[in-house]
């Protein structure tokens, strides 16, 4: 159960970060993925809609997790964690659609396309399936994943017969299971299945396409190209993240590492130190944000 909650405040943090930064990741010409002149992107409209937005993200995430007390509280946890994390997800796209639906109708209505021609660009770059890969990434997670693997072969034989695998708060041990492959590999076995869905979405993103803003073809073709190599690397940089901490896991159920006192807030930093990184990483490879003109590492906004 410790592992199950860890992985699902993962969760939680990555998709409420996602969603509360969508917004700022996406050109300023396609608020919300609504197409606009760049004459209008500086709108109030678009502002004030951005703070809605967040608001209501608030207010959703508010009700999700009041839902999920609620319902762990009646039935089965970790049944409620699951079914959090899922209408916590469409609860946010469903907060995004209705932005793009709330400024779509603004932009009709105020007419920002009036007397304009419209036109559709496109790259006719060939890309790899692995565009998007950052390979020194990939090989640590890979690397992580072997090394927990060894570590399980070379300790099960000496394996005591009952694990300690249920941990309070604090770290301290409650609950014990039956010694075998399932339980003493169940870390290994989420490395392998996590790490391959992250790793998927990765090649998943080398061969999205790409929308070329007809106003500023040849910047927004090599911006997006930029944003794709570094959502690429955020998502190794969570694998490698997840993939330390089941290692941490694995030696605390295999016993060579404390049992008993080692809050469960230190095996969880690095998945949030991971999430924490994949979001500066968008941040920064925003084409809104640039370093500043003394060469430290502060980003000011383009003017």
């Amino acid at each position: 159960m410790l592992l199950y909650y860890i992985i699902t405040a993962f969760q939680f943090v990555l998709i409420t970060a996602i969603y509360w930064m969508l917004p700022n990741l996406t050109r300023p010409t396609i608020p919300f993925g609504v197409r606009i002149p760049l004459a209008h992107a500086n709108e109030p409209a678009i502002a004030t809609e951005r703070r809605q937005y967040r608001t209501r993200l608030l207010l959703v995430a508010v009700l999700v997790i009041a839902a999920i007390i609620g319902f762990a509280l009646l039935t089965d946890k970790a049944l409620a964690l699951t079914f959090g994390v899922v209408a916590l997800a469409i609860a946010f796209w469903a907060v995004y659609y209705y932005s793009h639906r709330r400024l779509q109708a603004v932009k009709g209505a105020a007419g920002w396309f009036a007397g304009t021609h419209q036109v559709v660009m496109a790259s006719t770059e060939v890309r790899s399936l692995t565009a998007a890969v950052s390979w020194p990434l990939l090989i640590v997670a890979v690397g992580l994943i072997l090394l927990t693997a060894a570590l399980g072969i070379w300790l099960y034989p000496a394996l005591p017969e009952q694990l300690n695998t249920l941990f309070d708060a604090n770290g301290v041990a409650n609950a014990t299971t039956q010694k075998s492959v399932l339980s003493a590999f169940i870390p290994l076995i989420v490395q392998i299945v996590l790490t391959t869905l992250l790793g998927g979405l990765v090649l998943l993103t080398g061969q999205m396409r790409q929308d070329i803003d007809v106003e500023e073809p040849a910047a927004s073709a090599q911006q997006q190209k930029q944003l794709m190599r570094t959502f690429g690397r955020g998502l190794l940089l969570v694998a490698v993240c997840i993939d330390l901490t089941l290692l941490l896991i694995a030696l605390r159920i295999w016993g060579l590492l404390p049992v008993d006192g080692l809050p469960v807030a230190y095996l969880a930093l690095p998945v949030l130190l991971g999430a924490v990184g994949f979001v500066v990483m968008l941040v920064k490879s925003h084409p809104c944000y640039r370093r500043s003109g003394s060469g430290g590492a502060a980003w000011v906004r383009q003017s």
